[in-house]
């Protein structure tokens, strides 16, 4: 972990194949392994994006993960990053049918009961599906905007801030898109109350919805 924080991604694929391979590994550690394996490859292709070969790895250790209980931790994280993999593959070659290998990892996800998956895990999914929606029906961003509104109500007292964040800024900017400035007005001020740290930027954001809709009624 540490080469692959220095970017060192040789070293790191190196270690981590190394502790894949140890009989004796606790299968925990093993699991986890394999992921860390999975994302240092990942970012092998996202360097350069021209050896899908790389991809193709990562999408092969990580599926290692998902054998064991659909449901524990790591084999739902791994299931996030498969959906990730393949996205980024149909990315590359939008013409193939990986979107729906992705959709269908995620709709795995979120499908799950509420209490078998954890808030990240679920945002990831219905996050990574809204991507999908927009790619494929980039002009009627209703289903998007569903799958990210979806990550404001899943636990009124709980949430992940950072793809609550994501979630937020993507349906503000479809809304301002589609010039629903209430629209984005509302989901503005629904993320500075959950976000309070993010104030000062949602702020403007919300003056210049709210300038456009005095505008627009004017």
């Amino acid at each position: 972990r540490s080469a692959l924080a220095g970017q060192r991604t040789d070293d790191a694929r190196d270690h981590f194949l190394e502790l894949v391979n140890l009989t004796n590994a606790p299968p925990l550690i093993v699991s986890s392994g394999y992921l860390a394996l999975g994302e240092t490859l990942y970012q092998h292709f996202f360097a350069g994006q021209t050896n899908e070969d790389y991809l193709s790895q990562a999408i092969t250790a990580v599926s290692k993960c998902t054998n064991g209980a659909p449901t524990n931790s790591i084999a739902v994280e791994a299931l996030g990053r498969l959906a990730d993999y393949w996205m980024a593959w149909a990315n590359q070659n939008p013409r193939t049918n990986n979107y729906a290998t992705a959709k269908q990892l995620y709709k795995t996800i979120v499908d799950f009961p509420l209490t078998s998956v954890n808030v990240a895990a679920r945002s990831q999914a219905e996050f990574g599906l809204g991507l999908i929606a927009e790619r494929e029906h980039p002009k009627s961003p209703r289903e998007a905007l569903d799958h990210y509104i979806k990550i404001f109500d899943f636990n009124p007292n709980g949430f992940d801030a950072y793809w609550l964040e994501r979630a937020g800024e993507s349906a503000g900017r479809i809304y301002e898109d589609e010039q629903h400035w209430d629209e984005a007005d509302k989901v503005y001020k629904r993320l500075e109350d959950r976000l309070p740290a993010l104030r000062t930027v949602l702020e403007k954001k919300r003056a210049s919805a709210q300038a456009h809709l005095e505008a627009r009624n004017h």
